[in-house]
């Protein structure tokens, strides 16, 4: 089956920096420009190319996670007349009835942030604002931010615009390539709600969310002295400031030899 590519083209421009990473990390770079092209095949492609994207690039058993459906990852099973049915499949479906809701969608992948990769310290510190490779034994986890236009058929006259984060988990297998294993979706309040109320439900949550941000700062100041309580009670430096310091006291280098004696 195939996978994610092991292309190892980013890796000359990376040598010119004095930060020694791993092999796996400037895989992983190259990942993150393939992963865009995957995104746009999933989302974008013809019948024929979004099931060729799950088949190739999901594992089996992958899992998928969004804000309104979940397919949890299960070993394959045959059901009478459908055959072979694994959780790659209930995956395919759901990408499957999207194209179905919206047969045009507009999309953009930023998997770097910006027009050009940041060098390899930038995102060795994890600064990246759209992309963020995370290290791990056996598998990889990809943050990359989406920007999409969404469109529904039978709702004339309106497209929701909507920004989310996929969260991808990566599986390297014995074949040393990636493949993967989790998707998840996430979006914003504000986003999500676009999907539902078609005509200003977005400015509603906007405006809740900032009379939510005032009662939390009038909450703070009227409860400045439960916070100041907090801070005297338990804060652990504050409780040793307050152990007597004598010859007597707890930590006094005479009693802790006796103490240890």
């Amino acid at each position: 089956m195939p996978a994610i590519s092991d292309n190892f083209a980013f890796i000359s421009a990376c040598h010119t920096s004095r930060v020694a990473l791993p092999r796996e990390f400037y895989m992983l770079i190259d990942l993150g420009a393939e992963i865009s092209g995957v995104i746009h095949q999933l989302t974008q492609g013809l019948p024929d190319e979004q099931k060729e994207a799950i088949e190739t690039y999901f594992l089996e058993d992958a899992s998928f996670i969004h804000p309104l459906c979940r397919v949890p990852a299960f070993a394959p099973i045959t059901l009478p007349v459908f055959g072979k049915i694994t959780s790659r499949w209930f995956i395919w479906m759901i990408f499957r009835f999207y194209k179905i809701l919206s047969p045009r969608i507009w999309l953009e992948v930023e998997c770097y942030g910006k027009e050009t990769p940041p060098s390899p310290l930038y995102l060795q510190d994890k600064h990246v604002d759209a992309f963020m490779v995370e290290l791990q034994k056996e598998a990889s986890i990809m943050f990359i931010s989406i920007h999409q236009i969404f469109a529904i058929w039978f709702v004339p006259f309106y497209e929701a615009n909507v920004h989310l984060t996929t969260k991808l988990q990566l599986q390297q297998l014995s074949d040393k390539k990636h493949y993967i294993k989790l998707q998840e979706d996430l979006y914003q309040v504000n986003d999500l709600i676009k999907f539902f109320v078609p005509f200003g439900a977005s400015a509603l949550v906007w405006v809740f969310q900032v009379l939510a941000t005032f009662v939390c700062t009038l909450g703070a100041l009227i409860f400045a002295p439960f916070t100041w309580y907090q801070q005297e009670t338990m804060d652990p430096r504050v409780e040793k400031a307050r152990r007597p310091q004598g010859n007597n006291g707890p930590d006094h280098p005479m009693n802790n030899s006796a103490r240890d004696s």
